[in-house]
């Protein structure tokens, strides 16, 4: 996804950006207000991304591989607890079916912890 490809961009070209992003993966009440905007940004661009992924292979419209490069993506992002954090506190934003998936992602993420 082109969304997705631009966040990477932007994280690697950005030290600020990539610390931002770092920190907030760990711990997002660590983040100052400004800090934490800008990793709401970043969250909801990927998860965003994801959600469009999501719909289009649920649709058939995705080939497996691109699917499973995505949803590698969304294990390991779901398994840092600042996006788990992140996401409790935006999933109302997202429709029902990819809430689901997430939330599936997470309590498989800590079943294995």
């Amino acid at each position: 996804s082109g969304s997705v490809a631009s966040l990477t961009t932007s994280l690697a070209e950005d030290p600020e950006l990539a610390r931002i992003y770092r920190e907030g993966l760990i711990d997002l009440s660590a983040l100052s207000d400004a800090d934490r905007y800008r990793f709401d940004a970043i969250a909801m661009q990927n998860f965003g991304a994801a959600c469009t992924i999501y719909h289009l292979w649920q649709a058939g419209a995705l080939l497996p591989a691109l699917w499973e490069f995505r949803h590698r993506g969304m294990l390991w992002s779901t398994r840092q607890q600042g996006m788990r954090e992140w996401w409790r506190e935006w999933r109302n934003t997202f429709d029902e079916a990819f809430r689901n998936y997430v939330d599936s992602l997470i309590r498989e993420g800590e079943a294995a912890e």
